[in-house]
């Protein structure tokens, strides 16, 4: 009977490597995108904090979109758009939005959709959209 024990450890460690690597996979790449939400987060609110302390934000537009594509970490998501204007709701606040959506020419987002889109639904991972809003501090009223 011993002789079968070997064999059984090997067929459980064959069993839950893929299991493990999946796992593992999906923690790093989880972590990449929260990195790339968080850096994204970070340009909105820098953003918003120099706009609202001038009278134009045109050139600022430029400005952050290009910081926005040199800073990403990862290659899941691309900019769709970023947008810096007067507040729709308050027209004494600074409103900036950006929008990403998946990189459908990465391999690795495209598994990683194809993974978590029965858990998650067909387009939770295909876009998502920071906003922000702050005082316009240098605009007259």
């Amino acid at each position: 009977m011993s002789k079968f024990q070997k064999g059984q450890s090997i067929v459980e460690f064959a069993v839950v490597l893929p299991l493990f690597f999946l796992l593992l996979w999906g923690f790093v790449y989880f972590g990449m995108f929260f990195s790339d939400y968080l850096m994204l987060n970070n340009m909105a609110r820098s953003s918003a904090r120099e706009a609202s302390l001038q009278e134009s934000v045109s050139d600022i537009a430029a400005k952050y979109t290009k910081e926005c594509k040199k800073n990403q970490i990862t290659k899941l998501y691309q900019l769709k758009e970023f947008y810096i204007g007067e507040d729709p709701d308050d027209h004494s606040n600074v409103y900036v939005r950006i929008t990403e959506s998946m990189n459908t020419g990465d391999s690795n987002a495209n598994i990683l959709n194809r993974t978590f889109q029965g858990f998650l639904g067909d387009s939770a991972l295909q876009s998502f959209q920071i906003e922000y809003r702050m005082y316009w501090e240098a605009k007259k009223s």
